[in-house]
This record gives C-alpha cells, structure tokens and sequence, in this order.
C-alpha cells in the first residue's frame, strides 16, 4: 500500500518524507505481526484465527454401506496466499502434533450449525500427508444436514474448505510481508466446506 500512496503524493505535489513514510509503515507491519503472534488480532475467540482454501474438489461419495462419504482437503502445504498486509504459508509438518494428540474437531458448513461429523465419535478423519491436512467425514445419510451438506458439494455447488487454527509457531520476514506458520493447533476447532476460500489454492 505505501508505493501506492507515496505515489498518489507525488502526484498532486504532496511533499512526503520516504524514508519515514517506509518506517512508519514497517512499524505498522510490525505492531500488526505481534498481535498475530501473541493471538490478540483473531477472527475468532480465544486466540482462534480462520484461513480458507480453494483446495480442488472435495469428493463426494455414497458407499455400499448407505454412508455419505465427503473428503478433500483444508489446507495445503507451502503455497502462499495473500492476507492484505502479508504473504501467509502454513509449511509442511504444521499439523503434525495437533494431531498426535488427538484433536476435538468437527465437520461443519461455513463454521456454524450441528455437527455433521466429529473426531470425538471417528466419523471424521485427519490425516497430514504431502498436499496438506486431509479430512475424510462419514455422514449419517439419514441427518437433513447431512443430505444438505453432501447434495451441495456432489452438485458442485460448495468445493472449498476452511479451518480455525491457533498458531503455536511462527515467523516473519525482516519487513513483515510473509508469515510462515509452522506449528498449529486445531483442537476444539472445526474443518468447514465453504462458500469461498482465502487461498486460491
């Protein structure tokens, strides 16, 4: 944003300090990343923040036992996707003590409503692999909102997911323009099919 304004200054002959103009702005960046890092400027209560991500298509699938069977992924590995102010990339190996430790999360529709499945009963399953964190749910066919949840992604209509984590660990670069979040925690959170993700990818 700052060549953007410093520009506009210019324009209409606007005297601008650069040099402060950029000190002040690196200062911003940074009061902002130590928000981020202490967990004060969350989308959520209790230091939860929420990142979305066009992952590819979910699957959508009925099996021979009259299950409903809704799998893909809520997160992908080294891919940077923009967040305004910063680059953010959740790298390889985030997930993986989260979910050593058993995890309490559920299946949800854009972050509200009953749960359509959970970690806590098995009907929802999560994994790290070398894409990003997997999700496989069983849903209960005879559940409303399990018809409704699987009949929007099976026609296509939802196709991306999304997840609260809290970071545990994290850097930044020197002018606070990318997060790499290496350490996160998903407990008592939940893995949501969505309208529309954060990340393209």
């Amino acid at each position: 944003a700052m060549p953007a304004i410093l520009a506009a200054a210019k324009k209409f002959g606007i005297e601008v300090d650069e040099a402060k103009s950029q000190d002040a702005e690196l200062e911003r960046r940074r009061a902002i990343a130590l928000s981020l890092s202490r967990g004060g400027d969350s989308l959520l209560s209790g230091g939860l923040e929420r990142r979305s991500a066009n992952t590819g298509p979910i699957e959508a699938r009925s099996a021979d036992d009259g299950k409903l069977h809704v799998s893909g992924y809520a997160s992908v590995f080294d891919r940077g996707y923009d967040m305004g102010m910063y680059t953010e990339v959740v790298q390889r190996g985030a997930f993986i003590k989260t979910l050593q430790g058993n995890p309490a999360v559920h299946l949800l529709l854009n972050h509200s409503g009953l749960p359509l499945a959970s970690t806590l009963n098995g009907s929802l399953q999560l994994r790290e692999d070398s894409v990003g964190l997997h999700f496989d749910a069983v849903l209960d066919p005879d559940d409303p909102d399990s018809q409704v949840a699987y009949r929007k992604v099976k026609n296509g209509l939802m196709q991306e997911c999304s997840f609260p984590f809290r970071a545990i660990k994290q850097a930044w670069s020197d002018d606070y323009s990318e997060r790499t979040l290496t350490e996160l925690s998903i407990d008592k959170g939940d893995t949501s099919i969505c309208n529309f993700g954060s990340s393209p990818h």
